[in-house]
């Protein structure tokens, strides 16, 4: 995991955790479930991400942003443009010309990492 902006992390003891999981039958079900749900979801990421070219990819991943971390159309963009290009196997001058040509075509307003998405 990475976060992308501030937060707050709690760690428990694994032994702690081991225990809980040992004793509590549907906690054990539950965390079982999540990590598959996790797992299942970085599968179908990765899939999607092949069958794309970067335009698709980057669009993907400013709507991710968007509706799943900030929950709103205008955001601070997180990570660098070079960061960007990492999460999609692209150059950061390819980020840049798409971010570019998403200006262009009225898709998005960028200022430096400010993001709007119309």
């Amino acid at each position: 995991m990475t976060a992308v902006t501030d937060c707050e992390v709690c760690y428990i003891d694994i032994s702690t955790f081991k225990n809980l999981l040992k004793e509590n039958d549907q906690f054990t079900v539950e965390i079982i479930l999540d990590l598959c749900q996790d797992n299942l979801e970085s599968i179908h990421r990765c899939a999607k991400r092949t069958q794309k070219q970067t335009r698709g990819n980057i669009a993907d991943v400013l709507l991710d942003f968007a509706e799943n971390i900030f929950e709103s159309d205008e955001f601070i963009l997180p990570v660098s443009q070079k960061e960007l290009g990492n999460l999609v196997d692209a150059s950061r001058e390819s980020v840049s010309r798409i971010l570019s040509e998403f200006h262009n075509d009225k898709i998005i307003d960028f200022n430096r990492k400010n993001i709007y998405i119309k």
